[in-house]
């Protein structure tokens, strides 16, 4: 997402996300104009597919709105197509186990490149006491996991070794 709403996240402030419960491209701009600091497109929980997410994102970044997905699955396939697509970011549903959510990770290896991993490991492991409280059979946390899952280092992706390190949890 934008420098401007992490640092505003940070400081805690609010951000106002707009949830587009349509197929209304039409209607970014103009939330963007009246403040809105992200679309917001539930693909999930809504009629929304593939071809009126990808006006949405299309209209989000002519306009500079960041737009974050939510996924109707967690199906690698799909996660790419809004990866190509060029959504910010991506709410992964049913992600329940670590081996999960390493998947997402490793997955963004070959839709987006480093940077896009860094974010999502950035992501999962500030994620973690909440995917914790959910899954009692979650004993380590998915950075351990990742870490003790690898025979090697080197064998981690490139994005997400780089924030292990950034957080201490790697070498």
């Amino acid at each position: 997402m934008a420098d401007s709403i992490k640092e505003r996240l940070r400081r805690g402030d609010p951000i106002v996300a707009v949830s587009l419960a349509g197929d209304n491209p039409d209607l970014v701009e103009p939330l963007q104009r009246f403040g809105a600091d992200l679309a917001f497109i539930d693909c999930e929980r809504t009629g929304i597919g593939l071809d009126a997410a990808t006006r949405i994102i299309r209209a989000a970044r002519a306009c500079g709105l960041p737009s974050v997905v939510r996924s109707p699955s967690d199906d690698a396939a799909t996660l790419v197509q809004f990866l190509d697509r060029k959504a910010t970011g991506l709410v992964v549903p049913h992600v329940d186990t670590p081996a999960q959510a390493a998947a997402v990770v490793e997955l963004t290896r070959y839709a987006c490149g480093d940077d896009a991993a860094y974010r999502l490991a950035r992501a999962l492991n500030r994620g973690e006491a909440a995917l914790a409280k959910r899954l009692p059979q979650a004993s380590e946390t998915t950075s351990a996991n990742t870490v003790a899952s690898a025979p090697r280092a080197d064998l981690i992706h490139p994005g997400a070794q780089r924030y292990l390190k950034e957080a201490g949890l790697l070498r």
